[in-house]
């Protein structure tokens, strides 16, 4: 239960900056982002919206593969 806690005090601690950053708007670190999915007059944009949370979330969904991807064959291949 403890590492459970642990767990979720880490995702809230880091959640922080992130939330700080996107919330500076256009002019902050995430301006290129948050200007993409939002329409010239300011309001979101539900498929910009929709079609990035998906790509980054298939992209962070395969994340724990890609140190194990980058090894090339033959090195890992035993003899």
């Amino acid at each position: 239960m403890q590492e459970v806690a642990k767990l979720f005090a880490g995702i809230f601690l880091t959640i922080i900056p992130v939330i700080a950053m996107l919330r500076a708007g256009i002019d902050g670190p995430f301006g290129a982002v948050i200007a993409a999915v939002t329409r010239p007059d300011g309001t979101p944009n539900p498929a910009a919206y929709f079609w990035a949370s998906g790509l980054l979330s298939s992209f962070l969904d395969n994340a724990p593969t890609y140190p194990c991807s980058s090894t090339p064959r033959a090195a890992t291949r035993r003899s």
